[in-house]
């Protein structure tokens, strides 16, 4: 039996049956850094024996190499970095026309953002296994063609074996970073050929996500876990009202097609009311989740409003918290089918979501190009996100199981996530990491809280007060009649679970008089008690940080306490008629600006003057 190396080329069967020769093109990695695989290189080699030898047994060998595999993931990541790299250069010489040679690339600056890449690779849907069993097969051919002269498996084998399943993958992957869906600078900031664009924002907090703060967002999203879509006059399909931060309108869950085609025949119409309120009726805290989660990895990838992103059903699926299965002794590893369709469920009634606010707040640009200083009321017509493009394996009974897709909001709604209207904010990831069944109320608080905090964080009053039926409207509760403890408690239980979890920075009793419980009906009472809520110092600080990066941001306005009576009320006309506008109470809008509703009442009558921190406040709730 030979020991001859196995030369160059070297024959490769591809995942699809077709068989290629893999010449010197294919990336090759450091000495140092090959010999990761070695450990892979000889269980193939010992398999190929087998193969040779009649002896193979493909369960055995795919958990043998699943097994190599695993020991030696930061060699396989180190090969798929090389591949990404490659198709990089080539997706940037397509472009361009140019030899990359005459451009200085500096794989150091390209290498964390690669690396990433081919993180996220190995981590998603089972890779690591659907690797070994395609290494299985072509080392069985090669037992099995090659008789008499086998050859041992080398690393640079396994590499080529490793980077030429991937190349369908990191080809995808580098045209989705090039033009048409990324501008030329974004590719050539990865490639190392630009210096990086600045980047004002501070760092992101840890657990944090940055995801859309405006109040219809927030409508939308408690429109979806609270399931407030009811049945309206005048139209088939089921509306909820959207009233959050000034935003006057509603969502419906309406299909595409509607709008594709307005004269669609009724009975047509009917069948897709039917399918809309069947969707309405599955409709949870998921859906939140994954409408969170698009916004999330859409921010994080997306550099103008016409750009697309990519997203995972198993990402979003690990920012919720999940983990998926491991593999072996005969047991496929990875997410459970059902997790995934829960998934792909929820993003199907988020694709159905149609926007339909008559009265918005936003800021455009002015004619020097700066960022207009008063808001615009406008109308918004738009789908949230929308899929474009879905990428997956097609299953036996010829339907596609949905792995990766690429999406990108609607043309409205992107003017909220990017240049001079971009309305952004922190969301803890725990609120989408709670459990939506037995953390429920923690959910639905970290979302609320989160979304409040950033409504008024140019005010810096990070301390906020806020009345228990407020809270428990947040989480969509009402009181318990006959048992107000069991509400009570509950509510307290999900404070202290943020506080453990450091959501918040601590909670206390502002107005209560605790002698009250002795009384009959003391629920009706405790629900007009307020609660003083901490934010994180993480929190407070990235918002102070973010106020002082701003370009354009300009020192408050300082209003003098010898403002004429005259003045005062003026300021209380528009103080009541913006909260009436709103539909707001009293109650309301004094916790949002962390004062006494008795002082806001004055203030709305004349009788009182603002502090200059609290004037600017009061400009900013007024624009809001």
């Amino acid at each position: 039996m030979a020991k001859t190396p196995r030369p160059d080329p070297v024959k490769v069967t591809l995942p699809d049956g077709r068989k290629v020769v893999v010449d010197g093109s294919v990336p090759r990695l450091e000495p140092e850094r090959s010999h990761r695989l070695a450990g892979v290189a000889t269980v193939a080699t010992g398999l190929a024996l087998m193969a040779e030898q009649g002896e193979w047994d493909p369960d055995s060998a795919e958990l043998s190499l699943l097994r190599a595999l695993e020991a030696a993931r930061e060699g396989v990541i180190d090969a798929l970095v090389a591949v990404i790299q490659k198709n990089l250069i080539e997706c940037y010489i397509k472009e361009t026309h140019e030899d990359p040679g005459e451009k200085s690339i500096m794989f150091q600056r390209a290498q964390p953002m690669c690396r990433k890449m081919a993180e996220d690779m190995v981590a998603e849907n089972a890779y690591l296994e659907k690797l070994a069993r395609w290494i299985a097969l072509n080392v069985s051919s090669w037992g099995q063609e090659e008789k008499g002269d086998a050859i041992p498996v080398s690393t640079e084998t396994v590499i080529s074996l490793i980077s030429t399943y991937a190349e369908d993958a990191a080809q995808a992957i580098a045209e989705l970073l090039s033009p048409p869906h990324k501008p030329m600078q974004f590719l050539e900031e990865i490639l190392g050929i630009r210096a990086v664009s600045g980047d004002t924002r501070p760092d992101l907090p840890r657990d944090m996500l940055v995801v859309l703060s405006s109040g219809h967002f927030q409508s939308l999203r408690e429109a979806l876990y609270k399931n407030t879509f009811r049945k309206v006059d005048g139209t088939p399909w089921p509306t909820a009202e959207l009233s959050r931060g000034g935003a006057k309108g509603y969502a419906q869950l309406r299909p595409a097609v509607v709008e594709q085609d307005p004269h669609l025949p009724r009975e047509q119409v009917q069948a897709w009311a039917q399918t809309m309120w069947r969707q309405q009726s599955e409709l949870s805290d998921i859906d939140a989740d994954a409408l969170d989660a698009l916004c999330a990895i859409y921010l994080s990838q997306a550099r103008t409003p016409d750009d697309g992103a990519v997203a995972d059903v198993d990402e979003i699926l690990a920012m919720r918290g999940l983990k998926p299965k491991r593999g072996g002794q005969g047991r496929r590893g990875g997410y459970e089918p059902e997790q995934r369709e829960e998934i792909l469920r929820a993003l199907t009634h988020i694709q159905n979501v149609w926007l339909n606010i008559a009265e918005v707040k936003v800021y455009e640009t002015d004619p020097k190009g700066g960022k207009s200083r008063r808001p615009v009321t406008k109308t918004l017509q738009s789908r949230p996100f929308i899929i474009t493009d879905r990428m997956g394996q097609i299953r036996l009974d010829g339907y596609m199981d949905v792995e990766r897709f690429v999406f990108r909001p609607g043309k409205a709604f992107a003017s909220f996530l990017f240049g001079t209207g971009r309305q952004t904010g922190l969301l803890f990831q725990k609120a989408l990491q709670y459990d939506p069944y037995r953390r429920k109320w923690e959910k639905r608080l970290t979302r609320y809280v989160s979304w409040h905090w950033r409504a008024i964080a140019r005010t810096g009053q990070f301390v906020q007060i806020y009345r228990i039926q407020t809270l428990l409207e947040a989480v969509g509760e009402t009181l318990n009649d006959r048992y107000p403890s069991k509400t009570r408690v509950r509510l307290e239980k999900a404070l202290d679970q943020l506080l453990e979890d450091r959501v918040i920075a601590g909670w206390q009793y502002d107005r209560w008089d605790e002698a009250i419980t002795e009384k009959r009906g003391w629920g009706t009472d405790w629900l007009t008690a307020t609660i003083a809520i901490e934010a994180p110092d993480e929190l407070k600080d990235y918002y102070k940080q973010l106020a002082q990066s701003r370009p354009d941001s300009a020192p408050p306005q300082v209003i003098s306490v010898k403002t004429p009576a005259g003045d005062a009320d003026v300021l209380g006309e528009r103080i009541r008629q913006h909260r009436r506008k709103t539909g707001q109470s009293q109650l309301q809008v004094a916790e949002a600006l962390g004062i006494q509703q008795g002082y806001l009442s004055k203030l709305e009558r004349g009788k009182a003057i603002p502090s200059p921190k609290l004037r600017q406040a009061l400009d900013d709730w007024l624009e809001s």
